[in-house]
């Protein structure tokens, strides 16, 4: 918040903060992507050889990192949260995420608020977009019924798009691993909405390692397996807590095209490998997330319909 109120004060009118141009952000840029300088090549890049040709210089290489740091703080922050002893995981606002993918002008063109229907040389329909679905258009028109549009403008769905992978968090931390759960919306196209090298999906959350086996072979350890489970789905739930309160009720957010929205929030899509889908159902290795059926039975083609 303090680094919001410094960009408001100090930084109204200056569409680079928190750098003081664009050649410092482009200096910088150079200097961080697509890796990291060392602090001995960040200085003569950002500092000797930035006075050299007359440019916009940083005083000193730490500088420049207290200068990114202000880039982190203006993001919503990281918030540890406990469910119950010894569960506890690193999160953050997920509506305050959303409000930040939406109000990114670096998406302002490409941002697409209603369904369309798209059609080949011969006529037939094409599915490729999200928005060119027929789910789509069912969400818009509960929003707009009879196709009238309400006195305080247009109201726009906004698919919510979840991904969850398992993730070792390097060399330094040995063989530590976590899942990270990113997100994204359906208002942005399949062509940018995953592109590594800018943050059009946001991580939300780093969720914790289940200990343990998870058994249900026999009565005594059949309730621990099932709390454990069941902490994945609680841990979700304490994430999208915030993003659940405004769905009926929706949100006005002036998004990234300068075009002032009241949006509703829905969950579209959970992109997981079987793993990650395996431990949200919570069933055992081996059994399938989408089928009612034990896993000795998934030969049978009846299981399926």
């Amino acid at each position: 918040m303090d680094a919001q109120r410094t960009q408001e004060d100090t930084g109204k009118h200056n569409p680079y903060f928190p750098f003081r141009s664009l050649r410092q952000t482009e200096l910088v840029v150079n200097a961080t992507f697509p890796k990291i300088l060392s602090n001995r090549e960040i200085g003569t890049w950002c500092t000797q050889r930035a006075i050299w040709l007359q440019e916009d210089a940083f005083p000193s290489v730490k500088s420049v990192l207290m200068t990114l740091d202000c880039i982190a703080a203006l993001q919503s922050p990281w918030i540890y949260t406990t469910l119950n002893s010894p569960t506890a995981f690193w999160c953050r606002n997920s509506l305050e995420v959303l409000k930040d993918i939406l109000e990114d002008e670096s998406l302002g063109n490409d941002f697409v608020w209603a369904p369309c229907k798209s059609f080949d040389q011969d006529g037939n329909r094409v599915y490729s977009e999200m928005w060119t679905a027929n789910w789509w258009w069912r969400m818009q028109k509960e929003l707009h019924p009879n196709q009238r549009i309400p006195a305080n403008g247009s109201t726009t769905v906004i698919p919510i798009i979840l991904s969850y992978d398992k993730t070792l968090f390097g060399t330094m931390s040995g063989t530590q691993s976590g899942w990270p759960v990113y997100m994204t919306i359906g208002n942005i196209p399949m062509s940018k909405r995953w592109l590594p090298s800018k943050p059009f999906s946001r991580c939300i959350a780093m969720l914790p390692k289940i200990e343990g086996q998870l058994c249900s072979s026999c009565a005594e350890c059949s309730e621990t397996g099932k709390s454990k489970r069941m902490i994945v789905q609680r841990c979700l739930g304490k994430v999208l807590q915030p993003l659940m309160e405004v769905m009926d009720g929706g949100f006005s957010v002036t998004c990234g095209d300068s075009v002032t929205c009241l949006c509703f929030p829905c969950f579209a899509q959970y992109v997981a490998d079987y793993e990650e889908q395996r431990m949200l159902t919570g069933i055992l290795s081996g059994g399938a997330p989408n089928v009612f059926s034990p896993h000795t039975n998934l030969s049978k083609k009846a299981d399926f319909n």
